[in-house]
């Protein structure tokens, strides 16, 4: 064997002399352990590396390159490697990111939710690191973090222990399966770090989270108090807005004329509707959901009138989805008819 292989080479030569000589699993593995701590916080792409499998010199063939000799194979394998190990631009992360995460506000929510429920279960647990993490990935982005030790060197204690607590979920979960409940240690661990994160959040993304609740849909909003409580008071709310939702889009895609007199029940909006619309897949929507508007106008009644009696959460979620089964099928008729105005 060679004495310049038989020698621990530096770091670099190490993954030159690797990348020569086409052991790309190996390469993978040595970047692996030299980045494992970091690993959670770097993006590596894969297809600059793919391509370092067949590395030239300038006026050499492949198979040279295979061989592992010469200077110029060693700096090209070497300025591959650094353009391997480049992190994306932040810009682009964190649209990426965006798009995935849970809105902002929908954290706040949950936080304060948890803060004053009065059980909570296994299946909570499970959730709780979830949103812990997706709250860390926002204060990461606040504070401009992009590697590990970032965090740990926050001078914000209560953010590094909740990143620590969430990258070990696995361990607490266990445990906690294994009692078949949550100790009062999780409990007041869950109730604590909820109520730490909801006076962070809103300190640090209050514009985000007003823009959110002006930007939400009704639909959006009765599914919002839907998910805080299951009271009865909560389902009143949830059930009156979102039946009051339907009423409106019935309303529309009537289009009645100034002085035109109708009632706002939506048994009767649906009734003028189907015998109104010219649309085809519209009105045969109308007619195969007959049953579903009938059940949307018994919820509304039982949200307005005690004595209807109460409302389920079932019954609202199945109000929740003709809403928006008849926005989809409703959209092209509403477009069609304002382009003919």
């Amino acid at each position: 064997m060679d004495k310049s292989h038989s020698t621990c080479p530096g770091p670099l030569l190490f993954i030159a002399h690797v990348v020569a000589s086409r052991s790309l699993s190996r390469l993978l593995r040595a970047l692996a352990r030299r980045h494992r701590i970091e690993a959670a916080w770097l993006d590596l792409p894969l297809r600059p590396l793919a391509a370092l499998d067949q590395v030239e010199e300038p006026g050499g063939t492949s198979g040279q390159a295979r061989s592992g000799g010469g200077l110029g194979q060693r700096e090209m394998a070497l300025k591959g490697v650094r353009q391997a190990l480049i992190l994306k631009p932040a810009s682009a992360s964190r649209s990426k990111r965006r798009r995935s995460r849970v809105p902002i506000n929908d954290l706040l929510e949950y936080w304060i939710d948890i803060s004053r429920r009065r059980t909570l279960t296994l299946e909570d647990f499970a959730l709780f690191f979830e949103r812990a993490q997706d709250s860390i990935e926002y204060f990461a982005e606040f504070y401009g973090w992009t590697r590990l030790k970032h965090i740990e060197t926050s001078p914000d204690k209560f953010l590094t222990r909740v990143h620590s607590m969430a990258w070990w979920k696995d361990k607490f979960l266990k445990a906690a399966k294994e009692h078949n409940r949550l100790s009062n240690n999780d409990y007041a661990f869950m109730k604590n770090t909820a109520k730490k994160f909801i006076p962070r959040i809103r300190t640090c993304f209050g514009q985000d989270i007003i823009a959110a609740i002006d930007g939400k849909t009704p639909l959006q909003d009765g599914v919002a108090i839907l998910d805080l409580s299951s009271k009865l008071t909560y389902r009143w709310a949830a059930g009156i807005v979102v039946s009051n939702h339907i009423a409106t889009v019935l309303i529309q895609l009537s289009r009645f004329r100034n002085g035109d007199k109708y009632s706002d029940d939506i048994k009767t909006l649906y009734d003028n509707l189907k015998n109104r619309t010219t649309n085809r897949k519209l009105r045969a929507f109308l007619v195969k959901s007959f049953r579903r508007f009938e059940d949307a106008d018994k919820l509304r009644n039982r949200c307005a009138h005690v004595l209807e009696g109460e409302p389920t959460k079932q019954e609202i979620q199945q109000s929740i989805a003709l809403a928006r089964l008849l926005q989809k099928h409703g959209a092209p008729y509403a477009r069609t008819r304002r382009i003919r105005d």
